[in-house]
């Protein structure tokens, strides 16, 4: 039997819609767009990419630091 993956992205039962991330990154489809969230030790980074092609250029990127 296959082992699952722990879930990267939680909802959080306090707020409606909510989610936290859990893990390293996580990858989230929103129409023909795939956003790919990515933690590091020093910020983090938002890159969107047209869905099934995620292994092309990507379309933007935001990051921050915190």
């Amino acid at each position: 039997m296959k082992e699952e993956e722990p879930a990267a992205l939680v909802r959080d039962p306090n707020k409606d819609g909510d989610f936290t991330l859990v893990g390293q990154s996580a990858w989230i489809t929103a129409g023909k767009i795939s956003v790919h969230i990515r933690l590091d030790e020093q910020g983090i980074s938002v890159s969107l990419y047209p869905a099934g092609s995620e292994d092309q250029d990507e379309l933007a990127r935001c990051y921050a630091d915190f």
